[in-house]
């Protein structure tokens, strides 16, 4: 289970023990996708119009939770775009001590 917090996220591992996820930017690439409102969608960003494609080169957070945000140009680093708002495992999650 997950409880948020202001700036960050306790995520149950279901083994007694909880993972620290720094909340995402909402201008990361995971904010601006989640503020779209859909809760699942695939998006071909090879087929994008000129404008959006110029959009697509510049520098946008990506990544973040247990690690550092990275700055990507998502239209030249990734193809496509696959999001989904909610993800579940299947068996336990086993978590690390980032040490």
């Amino acid at each position: 289970m997950a409880k948020a917090k202001s700036n960050a996220l306790d995520l149950s591992c279901g083994d007694g023990t909880t993972e620290i996820l720094k909340r995402l930017s909402a201008q990361s690439i995971e904010g601006l996708a989640g503020a779209v409102g859909l809760r699942q969608f695939v998006l071909d960003l090879r087929a994008a119009p000129n404008a959006v494609a110029q959009w697509l080169t510049e520098l946008r957070p990506f990544g973040g939770g247990r690690y550092d945000e990275l700055d990507v140009p998502i239209g030249g680093a990734f193809d496509v775009l696959i999001y989904t708002d909610t993800v579940t495992y299947a068996s336990s999650l086993l978590c690390f001590s980032a040490g």
